[in-house]
């Protein structure tokens, strides 16, 4: 019998009752879709066993299974997201190659870590080490326009910062080699498909690299650990940057109004308050983004562009009048949108009093109808 049975059948006999017992908090961490029904018994014991051998497959250490167990006490702890597994499995083989070294400064043993983040942090400073500048070169040589290929393109670039703009899955994971994201790895999914649209790598003079991608609502360093960086603090309020920057992030924040992003909206015109450069050259999308933009994306916009003056004045009385029309309907959606809208409205009514004209105009032409149990009367 082979090493690794006992170990698991071990592990399954210790582990799987106690995600039985605690399956809900598991999955909430987790951030699973509930594809079982709510219930009690089998149903409960197959969600649990769904997971646990989610966690058995992640461990790199296949033969032996050492990681296992601190997966799944990770996951008892409900420090395990789905989404984010495959990291997790990546970090875990990072540090079964870095641990050794004598620079390192962590614990050797993976059980002393309590959560995935921090054994990511202990090991931040190691993806840190910069590529050598003749790797980047020989990735320009197979993959730049430039020199006769279709794999990247360069935007801009000076002595402090080149921007390039990531067009095939070869040269992708060639420029993010041992960077922590997804495009750098090998899976089953395709994940350039998903940013193929506008992925975008800044790199500075020192050899740092941050993955971009505004449709994605994602701005990261080499250590992504899920949380955008703080890109106004790392361009430095460079104008030619931003240029090449501003139209991939205008396109998004339409795509956002069309689709219903609420926070990811909030996230991109957040970026054009704190560069004040990237709100420019924006005002012509407003129209579009009124006539077919998503009635609740329509709504987050304006709240959103309340926030900017320049985008908040090009929304005229008239527009206000345009919307509500759009939103009128019988349906309780309808109605909650009109409410939505509403209470946007009222929430900038100090800065925005033509916004409250339109309003005005708008209900002066409604009469109240009375829908069973609900009132339209904005």
């Amino acid at each position: 019998m082979s090493k690794e049975r006992p170990r698991l059948a071990f592990l399954r006999e210790t582990y799987l009752p106690l995600f039985e017992k605690d399956v809900d908090k598991i999955e909430e961490a987790w951030h699973l879709v509930k594809l079982m029904p709510e219930a009690t018994g089998h149903a409960r014991a197959r969600r649990a066993l769904m997971i646990f051998e989610a966690l058995v497959k992640a461990d790199p250490d296949q033969e032996t299974h050492k990681n296992t167990q601190t997966l799944l006490n990770w996951a008892l702890r409900g420090a395990v997201q789905s989404s984010r597994l495959f990291y997790v499995t990546e970090d875990l083989k990072f540090f079964m190659r870095v641990r050794d070294k004598a620079d390192f400064e962590g614990s050797c043993n993976i059980a002393t870590y309590r959560s995935p983040e921090q054994l990511a942090n202990v090991l931040a400073p190691y993806r840190s080490i910069f590529m050598r500048s003749t790797y980047m070169k020989e990735c320009d040589e197979h993959y730049l326009e430039s020199h006769g290929h279709d794999g990247a393109r360069i935007l801009f670039e000076s002595s402090d910062f080149r921007i390039l703009r990531l067009l095939s899955k070869e040269a992708t994971k060639a420029y993010t080699r041992k960077m922590r994201c997804c495009l750098a790895y090998d899976r089953t999914h395709d994940d350039f498909e998903d940013y193929q649209d506008d992925l975008m790598m800044l790199q500075n003079g020192g050899g740092r690299r941050w993955l971009i991608s505004f449709g994605q609502n994602q701005w990261r360093d080499e250590n992504d650990i899920g949380v955008n960086i703080n890109l106004p603090r790392v361009i430095g309020h460079k104008p030619v940057v931003l240029e090449v920057l501003r139209p991939y992030l205008h396109d998004a924040i339409v795509e956002f109004a069309t689709v219903a992003m609420p926070d990811s909206m909030a996230q991109l015109v957040t970026l054009c308050m704190d560069m004040p450069i990237l709100q420019d050259d924006f005002t012509h999308n407003i129209p579009h983004i009124i006539r077919s933009g998503n009635p609740k994306g329509v709504i987050d916009f304006i709240g959103n562009a309340g926030r900017i003056p320049d985008w908040r004045d090009a929304i005229s009385t008239m527009d206000i009048v345009s919307i509500m029309d759009r939103l009128k309907g019988r349906k309780l959606v309808d109605l909650e949108n009109i409410d939505g809208m509403t209470a946007v409205i009222d929430m900038h009514k100090d800065k925005a009093p033509h916004w409250q004209e339109g309003l005005k105009l708008w209900n002066k032409g409604q009469r109240r109808r009375k829908i069973p149990g609900l009132f339209l009367n904005p």
